[in-house]
């Protein structure tokens, strides 16, 4: 057993592996439903994208570096509800893990990426014409205005409560550990 972050009564629990992996499972999905809300016709459009990557490979294989046009492109939001296109194709049976590769995105810094492989090529062709079909009736929203930041004022000198300190709060020069 290992010891783990939940806790009870300010003690933590001890937690088995198992129960760590659904716990962080839990916590993916969680995650990813938020980040993947109001994101849907995204969601649609780059599962055509995914599918179709694995039904032009000749082993059936496509990671989500093959499901985009420029890998250098990024998201506004981050990109972060892209983790639902192979996790919901994944759920309906159309895909399975084929193993790990590094990542081509400039992005991910190299950092390993699923590498998908398509189950039913027959599945696959109807779920592509259903999201064709679905993408062809639903116009890509168009991105909410931003909003504009708000400002907060610039403290005068003296207001800040930074500046009210005591002395020995307020070292200005950097004094290593050992010369203490």
């Amino acid at each position: 057993m290992s010891v783990g972050p939940i806790f009870a009564g300010g003690e933590p629990m001890k937690i088995t592996p198992e129960q760590g992996r659904q716990q962080g499972e839990a916590l993916r999905d969680a995650g990813m439903a938020l980040a993947a809300r109001r994101q849907e016709w995204l969601i649609n459009r780059d599962s055509l994208a995914m599918l179709l990557a694995i039904r032009r490979s000749p082993d059936r294989t496509a990671s989500t570096d093959d499901a985009v046009d420029d890998l250098a492109d990024q998201y506004a939001d981050g990109g972060r509800w892209r983790g639902m296109v192979p996790q919901r194709l994944s759920r309906a049976g159309l895909i399975i893990p084929a193993g790990a590769i590094k990542s081509a995105r400039p992005s991910r810094h190299r950092g390993f990426v699923t590498l998908w492989r398509g189950v039913n090529d027959d599945n696959i062709d109807l779920e592509i014409s259903a999201l064709r079909a679905w993408l062809a009736n639903n116009p890509q929203p168009q991105p909410e205005p931003a909003k504009p930041k708000a400002t907060e004022p610039t403290p005068s000198p003296g207001s800040c409560p930074s500046q009210n300190l005591p002395p020995s709060f307020g070292r200005t020069e950097v004094i290593p550990p050992w010369q203490n």
